[in-house]
């Protein structure tokens, strides 16, 4: 089955998890909340409203959008449509600040754009994971998706090399601070996706149902999943542990601002160790989730948070932080590299689209309660400050636990190693 893999659409598939990391890095996690939170002094709900309505809309979406690509047999089409919107949306933001208008219609206008923007970004990713049987063979699916977990964030190195030093000083005229990082950002976006986009064959064949309406097709869809010994726990359980990873990864530097006001060029170090970590974890995870399967990665990784949420929450030392960074990005990645093989072990190819867009509504809709819980632990306990943010990110290792707990139950799937 080996012999199938073409080398160069496995390398043009995850060229595009490279394309998009830069997106996440960037826009998610580094510049923009920084940017409203720390530049604008505005709470962390300013920047979490636009983005868990973004992640509702991808969650309410993508579950027909898949069934329908699975139909047609076309994720390519769907993929291609969003990443442009995404790549669009980004670009406006950077138009936006340097509108003649009130820093306040600015600022709206840009948390306005992060909506089509991110749901650009995070819809896309069901089309783009619906891909993964169509460039790899089941017995190399945990390789290939850490190739792509790997790549990614390689390409989050290389961006920041390019994209940090216009944030701080003039290199374009009129383009100088956080804000500079949008444009660059679109542009790498878009321009790293255009292999995958263009010389990924997908293999999948239209299989044609009656027309339903939107809400028939949704109860259809979830009435599948009682078929599928497994899949409705480890939906839940992605749901939870996902709140925390999710939230854990766009408030990452905002987290560190605040606990130890460290400038931009301090954190960004600790950020480079994090993507190391991951690139490194993109590779070892998924030679280990072929070897030993996704679910024991999964529990491994799992436990692994826990105890990288349980330092970072009583860490005072920022060497501590670079270990926390360290540990996160490694184990992020195997959770990246894992879920993805794991649901193709519980659901048949030809329903991937569909079920992956069930895995995205219990991702996004984790994207909208974790920062909700975040940003209402750190407004309630802002007196404490700054342990109200010590506190948020504690209560994301309850998500995981709880995750975990769920995940636990769901049985090995019966074509895992192991």
């Amino acid at each position: 089955m080996v012999e199938r893999i073409r080398k160069g659409e496995v390398f043009s598939w995850g060229l595009y998890d490279l394309a998009n990391t830069i997106f996440s890095m960037s826009i998610i996690t580094f510049f923009l909340p920084q940017w409203i939170i720390h530049d604008q002094g505005l709470p962390d709900l300013a920047f979490q409203i636009p983005f868990s309505v973004s992640m509702l809309l991808v969650g309410l979406t993508t579950p027909y959008l898949g069934a329908v690509a699975d139909e047609r047999g076309n994720h390519l089409r769907p993929l291609r449509w969003l990443t442009i919107l995404s790549v669009s949306a980004t670009a406006l933001m950077g138009v936006a600040v340097e509108l003649e208008l009130a820093i306040w219609a600015r600022v709206g206008l840009v948390l306005f754009l992060l909506i089509p923007a991110n749901y650009g970004f995070q819809a896309a990713q069901v089309f783009y994971n619906s891909l993964l049987p169509s460039v790899a063979p089941k017995e190399i699916q945990g390789k290939v998706s850490g190739f792509g977990v790997a790549l990614g964030y390689l390409g989050s190195i290389l961006a920041f090399l390019l994209i940090f030093p216009l944030t701080q000083r003039e290199i374009l005229p009129g383009f100088t601070g956080r804000t500079a990082a949008f444009i660059p950002t679109a542009l790498l976006f878009g321009l790293l996706a255009i292999p995958c986009l263009v010389w990924v064959r997908e293999l999948s064949k239209p299989k044609p149902r009656p027309r339903k309406g939107i809400w028939k097709r949704y109860l259809e869809v979830f009435a599948e999943t009682a078929d599928y010994p497994g899949l409705r726990r480890y939906l839940l359980s992605a749901f939870l542990f996902l709140e925390a990873v999710h939230t854990v990864i766009s408030m990452m530097m905002v987290y560190i601002q605040m606990v130890l006001d460290l400038p931009d060029e301090e954190k960004m170090p600790i950020l480079v160790v994090g993507i190391i970590a991951a690139i490194a974890g993109g590779v070892i995870w998924g030679w280990i989730t072929d070897k030993i399967g996704p679910r024991r990665v999964i529990i491994f990784t799992l436990v692994g948070w826990l105890a990288a949420i349980g330092i970072g929450g009583f860490a005072a030392d920022k060497i501590l932080f670079y270990v926390v960074a360290a540990m996160t990005g490694f184990l992020m990645a195997g959770v990246w590299t894992a879920t993805r093989p794991m649901l193709l072990r519980l659901v048949p190819a030809e329903k991937a689209g569909e079920f992956f867009g069930l895995l995205a509504l219990a991702g996004k809709a984790a994207a909208v309660v974790g920062p909700l819980i975040w940003g209402g632990i750190t407004i309630l306990t802002r007196g404490l400050a700054p342990w109200n943010y010590r506190l948020a990110l504690l209560a994301m290792g309850l998500l995981v636990a709880a995750g975990l707990a769920v995940f636990l139950g769901v049985g090995k799937p019966t074509k895992e190693k192991g």
